[in-house]
């Protein structure tokens, strides 16, 4: 009964994939742009690839149905160094519930930094600056359906502030990954993230007292307010695999790839390989292709080490990711402890 239900549950996410698809003429058309940016150093290091085999906190982003992989309580930090010189914090913790599932919080803040404001009389700033804040909070719910099904949802609350202007949203993340059992160590994931409804942003400074047509100069004023048009939220469908193609006590070897339908921008094309070193010494590479000339992303490198403490352990890791000419490389520094 679960797996007509798991299958069902996927060809309806494969559908709504479908249905919010777009092309060329809606690039650009989309916000909350923050949601999209990689999170974590082992995903990123594998090209954004490895939503089949993901597990531990890292999973909230990547595909909230690996979260039900932790056994006990994890918690993660992640710090990435982004483009234009901004900066992406993300923390989670997770605990596993017997007969339940797996329950995560997660919060994520973009700092784009300092802007200086300068308006047609004031070219080189009027001495106000700017600090617009992007947050993002989610609470993740995910459980082991089968021995061979995994699901995982992800609600996230979106605020978005530029001066006194906000903007507030919801999306949602649903998550599958599934073990066929036709070859050892193959696993299929499948994620459809970033659905919900419209967001636009609303503050005091849209507001102006404005005279009424036909009324004496020096009448009274009346309070106008500018509506600013709504936009969607940039959701995508992505499925992908991955294999273990050695897999014993000494190395482990595995394989990744996936496939990211993009409803706002070119589709992306996504590969990568992790090698693994007695469990405790990780190298990692990657790619992300599209069929953008401009594309900003492309190669990925990154490492890990495993620190076995007792009865918990400590991952440290870390990756690279490379962007256009523009802007100097992404770098992700990540920490997780499992207790």
């Amino acid at each position: 009964m679960l797996k007509k239900i798991s299958i069902a549950v996927l060809i309806v996410l494969f559908l709504v994939a479908s249905v919010y698809a777009g092309g060329d003429r809606r690039k650009g058309t989309a916000g909350a742009q923050e949601l999209r940016i990689p999170l974590g150093s082992r995903g990123a290091a594998l090209g954004g690839s490895f939503i089949a085999g993901v597990t531990g906190v890292e999973s909230i982003y990547w595909n909230p149905a690996g979260l039900s992989s932790v056994r006990n309580v994890e918690a993660m930090f992640s710090y990435l160094d982004y483009i234009a010189d901004m900066q992406y914090i993300f923390s989670g913790v997770a605990v596993s519930i017997p007969n339940i599932g797996t329950i995560g919080v997660s919060g994520r803040i973009l700092n784009i930094g300092d802007i200086i404001v300068t308006t047609e009389d004031s070219p080189d700033g009027t001495g106000e600056i700017l600090n617009p804040t992007f947050v993002t909070l989610g609470v993740t719910y995910s459980r082991q359906m089968t021995d061979r099904v995994f699901f995982g949802t992800t609600v996230n609350f979106i605020t978005e502030q530029i001066d006194r202007e906000t903007a507030r949203g919801v999306a949602m993340d649903f998550g599958f990954q599934y073990i066929p059992g036709i070859v050892r160590g193959l696993k299929i994931g499948v994620v459809v993230k970033n659905i919900g409804p419209n967001m636009s942003f609303n503050g005091p400074d849209l507001e102006h007292f404005a005279p009424v047509l036909g009324t004496p100069e020096g009448s009274e004023r009346k309070l106008l307010r500018t509506t600013l048009a709504a936009f969607e939220l940039p959701s995508y469908f992505q499925v992908g695999t991955s294999l273990d193609l050695v897999n014993n006590e000494t190395m482990k070897a595995t394989v990744t790839a996936s496939f990211k339908n993009n409803n706002f921008i070119e589709d992306e094309y996504n590969g990568g390989v992790e090698f693994a070193y007695k469990d405790m010494l990780f190298l990692r590479g990657g790619y992300i292709t599209s069929q953008q000339t401009d594309y900003l992303y492309g190669a990925t490198f990154g490492a890990g080490l495993k620190l076995n403490m007792g009865t918990s352990n400590l991952f440290l890791d870390y990756s690279w990711g490379q962007t256009s000419t523009f802007f100097s490389h992404n770098q992700w520094i990540s920490m997780r402890y499992a207790f």
